[in-house]
């Protein structure tokens, strides 16, 4: 039998910058735009992707104080 490896979007995001990750983020939200309306899964797909963006660059992004602070 012949398997595939499954496709793990969100693996790609670790190795991306935070510029990369922005620019990523941009181009998913306007796939998710165009698919709005007539394939609704589709769109559903890149919504949720811009989801995992965003958390892969609130990971990346240096923390301000007042988080610091929230976070003692």
């Amino acid at each position: 039998m012949n398997y595939t490896k499954k496709f793990d979007f969100r693996s790609q995001l670790k190795d991306m910058t935070l510029e990369e990750l922005k620019s990523f983020r941009e181009k998913h939200i306007d796939y998710m735009l165009d698919f709005a309306g007539m394939d609704d899964k589709e769109a559903s797909k890149h919504s949720r992707y811009v989801g995992y963006i965003d958390m892969a660059i609130e990971k990346k992004q240096p923390k301000t104080k007042q988080q610091r602070k929230r976070s003692r």
